[in-house]
């Protein structure tokens, strides 16, 4: 909270210990500091904003192919299942090092 502005009142020659005093006091809410992310937590955020991405664009390109009568039923999944036993190894070798560093 910020003070913004304050006031007392008073109706005595000396203030005492039975003089009634007034206080007005108008305070307001500061925004909340947001605390700066570190390195570790940036990177997570990125890494899950790149999963939900991913995901996202798979949806989509499932419904077109579903909508075009491209693929029926667990086709798609069955598809995604071969390719993974064949290249995830290999895919996961690019993401962690890059594509340059797997061919060599």
């Amino acid at each position: 909270m910020k003070n913004i502005s304050h006031s007392t009142f008073y109706q005595a020659a000396e203030i005492s210990d039975d003089t009634k005093v007034v206080f007005r006091i108008k305070l307001q809410q500061e925004p909340a500091n947001e605390k700066e992310l570190t390195k570790d937590q940036k990177l997570m955020v990125n890494a899950v904003n790149e999963v939900v991405l991913s995901r996202v664009r798979f949806k989509a390109l499932e419904e077109i192919l579903e909508e075009k009568g491209l693929i029926k039923g667990d086709e798609l999944f069955d598809k995604i299942e071969k390719v993974a036993k064949r290249d995830f190894d290999t895919l996961k070798k690019e993401v962690l090092y890059g594509k340059e560093e797997t061919n060599t």
